[in-house]
Order: C-alpha cells, then structure tokens, then sequence
C-alpha cells in the first residue's frame, strides 16, 4: 500500500443546506457559472460575484480564455460573461498581451456587451476608466463589428454607462467604420442617429395605439429588424389579435429555426412564450413546440432499448423557478428519448409515467404542473416532521424491482440531514445496477456536488441552461466534464 503516493479523493464539505456534499475542482465552479448563471434570487442565497473573483485567480489564464470565448460565443448568456471579462480586464496576468484584446474582441457580440463589462469594471475597481486592452477590443469593435442599427438600438442614453461615453473613452476611427459614414460616432456622441424600430421602442410609444403598434411590429417582421428572443417576449400581444398578415409574419419566423439558432435561442424561451396566454391557438403551438424540439437535445441521449428514468424534485425549495427549469429539462429529454418514466419525490415516490404518452411535450407539461399545484396534492408529496426535504431515497428504492438503465435526477441538490446521495445510488446499483446517473443541481449554488465528479458512472450538473442539455449525449459518451467540453470546444488564444 502507498504510503505517500495516495489516491486523490473529492473532499466532503457541508452544503448550504447543511448536508454532506463533494467539493470539486475552481475549473468546473466557474464552467457551471459561466453556463447557466442568470443572476436571480435562490432560495439559498447567490454567490456568484462573490465567489468568481477567486475562481479566476485559481485558474490559468488559458483556461480563462477559452472560458471567456465559450460563455459568450457558445452558451449566451451575457451578463455573466461581461463579469468574467471585467475580472480578466483587470487581471495584471492579461495586462499588456495583444491576445487580451482578441479575446476582448471575441466576446463582444453587442455594443451592450461592452457597457455591461465596463459597469462590471467600475464595480470591481471603483475607477471609470477602460483597462488598455479592454479600450482596444472596443475600439475595434465600434470600427469594425457594429452597425449603424446595433449603434442606435444599444445607445442607453439614460444609463449611467452609455455608448456615447464609451465612443468618447475608446476614440474608434470613423474612417474605419464599415459603413463608410465618418460622422457615425458624432452621431453617437451627440444622439442623432437615425430612429429605429425596436420590441422596445415601439412598445414604450405612447403616440401609437393598438393598430400602430400591429404596424409597426409587422414592418420589422419583414424588414428582419424584430429579434427572435423580442418576438417570443411579446407573442402574446401580437398574435391573434385580429391581422392575418402579421399572424403568418411570425408562424413563419418561428419556422424559420437557422434564424432561431443563429439568436442562440434557450428552450425556455419557447416554453414561456408557448406559457404566456397563447397556448390555445393550434397552428402557434405547432409552430413553438416544434421550434422547441428543435432547440433541445438534436441527438438521442441513450440507444435504443435502454429504460431512462426522470426523477424530479418535489420537495419545498424548488418551488417557482427551479421546477419551472426541471419541467424544462425533462420535456427537452423526453423529446430526445421515445420512452421515458417520470416521476416526482420527495418523502415519497409519485410516479406519473402515463403522462409520457402525449404526443405533445407542452400537453405533458401542462397536465405535470396540474399534478405538481394541486395543494393537497403538493403539502401530501413535501411535508415531512422536519419540514420540506429532499428524500431520494423514495424514487429509488421504488426502482428496485426494475432494471433502469439510465437515471436523471433534477433537483437543486441540498440533500437532508447528513446523509449522502451517494448511498442510495450505491444501493441501487448493488440492486439493479445501471448504466448512468445524471445528478443536476438546478440552483448551482449547492457549494458542493451530491456526488464525486470523478465517477465514471455519474454526470453531474449544476444550475440552469438549456445549452446544458445540449452537451449532455458527449459527457455520458466520454465522461468528460463541463470544463474539459470547453478546452475541446473553444479556440486557442495563447494567454
């Protein structure tokens, strides 16, 4: 036996909620951030611009690189990214390096992008200034990158970091500009850029009534001016309100799914557009549940003949925003499987497997949450001496008498007491054994995984994207994790 040369074990910890957790290495902390973080109230608090300071000093700044590009580039999500990027823009590791400015370059899709990152900058620093290679990455950005349109749209005029200020520290070239128009940044500066037609401005008119607004959106429709996240967020005013034209505009922009891919589209997206009060008209839900297939899983997550096995936290915590995510998650599997079992615990087992034989994914989830709000139904499943807990115990060992392949469990991960989620997995494996488990903690602030990362036989997940989904059929492949998906997927920026 080793005296020295020990083998490397995940360290217990104790979770936010007092329970026996994993911890796990800074690289896969900051990937779970960087891909699902939103910035909403959890019920056990939010660390994250407490806690991603230190994981950016624990990481190398290769690592930090291909992180920054993947955030932005490939799971979307925009504030968080513009957080890493300020931490980068102030790091001394990146001072001076002309891949800094790439990189900056690389991650600034929007003129927003770059506000958002140098508000994050103030707040880090306490200084109104833009770090050397940051300046440069915006620069480039305003000459060669962002148009007249995106210039207009993203003005904030009325916020405390405006583009007009941000054209004045990062002096682009006019020359340089793609439009040819050497006073488009005095336009900027001075707010006479020509008005545009936006979700946003055409809903703030108060010189438009009803008819006009219908106009107004019909005309950016055909222009290709209306954003596809802004026509899902006002769906519900738009269609079915009387104009044909326009009803036909967006069933055919929600068909058109390359346009959908290209605005890096989340399934929740869909789903709330399809939840907002349109849900009636079958042609609208055709068009949103195919488009929302379409943005889940593209390949099958197991092979054919396998029994997969949905298990969703019931238990108090999870109520609201994280189960509106599990119901997400399980609809993006269940269209990716073709036979599913799913079921809710939490002090006890509550199968509702039948429910998979809708045809519709939106009719499935429809009929879960009239299971999941019925109160008596919901106090029965969750009330437990101690209060609301997370038992998974109770799905599990109802599983014993069947041979299941494949096992998801969404919940937000905080466990019960002092026991380990490692125990009754074991046990079902002793039992039944199975092929792989896929533990996801829906809030990402568990401080801990329920299980070792380090096991082959369980992919675990933490917080919320539906891009997350996406990288799924690769981690159950491969076993590898989110930071190893990022250092395969994203491009080398010599840092």
């Amino acid at each position: 036996m080793a005296v020295f040369n020990k083998a490397q074990v995940a360290q217990k910890i104790t979770n936010k909620a007092g329970g026996i957790a994993y911890d796990y290495d800074s690289a896969n902390k900051l990937a779970d951030y960087l891909l699902t973080e939103m910035f909403r109230p959890k019920y056990y608090g939010n660390s994250v611009i407490q806690d991603m300071p230190l994981l950016v000093k624990q990481n190398s700044p290769e690592f930090l690189a291909k992180a920054l590009w993947f955030s932005r580039n490939v799971g979307g999500l925009r504030s968080v990214s513009a957080f890493l990027m300020a931490l980068l823009a102030t790091d001394l590791r990146f001072k001076g390096k002309e891949c800094a400015k790439e990189l900056f370059y690389s991650a600034l899709r929007r003129p927003d992008d770059a506000l958002e990152a140098w508000a994050a900058i103030k707040s880090l620093t306490g200084k109104h200034y833009l770090p050397k290679a940051f300046r440069k990455a915006v620069k480039k950005a305003f000459e060669q990158k962002w148009d007249a349109y995106q210039l207009r749209k993203y003005l904030k005029a009325n916020s405390e970091f405006s583009l007009s200020d941000l054209v004045k520290m990062a002096r682009p070239n006019p020359s340089l500009h793609k439009s040819g128009d050497r006073e488009i940044f005095r336009k900027v500066i001075e707010g006479t850029l020509p008005a545009i037609q936006t979700a946003q401005t055409v809903n703030a008119s108060t010189s438009k009534d009803g008819a006009e607004r219908l106009t107004a959106y019909k005309a950016m429709l055909r222009e290709d001016k209306l954003g596809f996240l802004a026509l899902l967020r006002n769906i519900a005013k738009l269609y079915g309100q009387g104009d044909k034209e326009l009803d036909s505009l967006i069933l055919e922009t929600l068909q058109d799914h390359a346009r959908a891919d290209k605005a890096l589209i989340m399934p929740s997206d869909v789903a709330l557009a399809y939840w907002s009060g349109v849900n009636k008209d079958e042609q609208l839900k055709e068009a949103l549940e195919s488009l929302f297939v379409h943005r889940a899983i593209k390949t099958p997550l197991i092979n054919a003949g396998d029994y997969p096995v949905v298990l969703i936290d019931g238990s108090g915590s999870m109520w609201k925003q994280p189960e509106f995510d599990a119901v997400i998650t399980a609809m993006q599997l269940i269209a990716a499987i073709p036979e599913t079992r799913v079921a809710i615990f939490a002090t006890k087992w509550e199968d509702i497997s039948p429910l998979r034989r809708d045809k519709s994914v939106f009719d499935w989830a429809e009929r879960y949450f009239n299971i999941s709000t019925d109160t008596n139904n919901r106090y029965a499943r969750c009330k437990k001496d101690v209060g609301y807990a997370t038992y998974v115990e109770s799905a599990l060992k109802a599983l014993y008498s069947e041979s299941v392949t494949h096992i998801f469990i969404l919940s937000d991960m905080q466990l019960y007491g002092q026991r380990e989620i490692s125990n009754p997995l074991g046990h079902y494996a002793q039992k039944r054994g199975f092929k792989k488990a896929v533990l996801w903690d829906l809030n990402s602030n568990a401080r801990g995984k329920p299980f070792d990362i380090k096991s082959g036989k369980v992919v675990s997940l933490s917080g919320y994207s539906g891009k997350l989904v996406e990288f799924l059929p690769e981690m159950l492949e491969t076993g590898d994790n989110l930071a190893d998906i990022i250092i395969k997927k994203s491009p080398e920026f010599n840092c």
